[in-house]
């Protein structure tokens, strides 16, 4: 369930949720969150939810592309 009114919560929610990978997300803060093992920052900018990687930032979508394999093996794993 989304925050209410945190239009970054509500955003990556809605696509976490269209993706399946809900139980990989966590909310920490507002615009903190784990996502697996990785502890990821979001924001809404030009009304895209992009999340920051290294020095810059990245779409959500090339996000999930680039990790949620490894993120998914590493949290089923440790559910074993």
């Amino acid at each position: 369930m989304p925050v209410k009114d945190d239009t970054v919560d509500e955003s990556l929610a809605e696509f976490i949720n269209e993706h399946g990978l809900g139980a990989l997300l966590r909310r920490q803060a507002q615009g903190q969150y784990c996502f697996g093992t990785k502890k990821i920052s979001c924001k809404i900018l030009n009304n895209q939810l992009i999340v920051r990687v290294g020095g810059g930032y990245c779409h959500i979508e090339q996000f999930i592309n680039q990790f949620a394999k490894v993120e998914m093996m590493k949290f089923q794993t440790r559910r074993a």
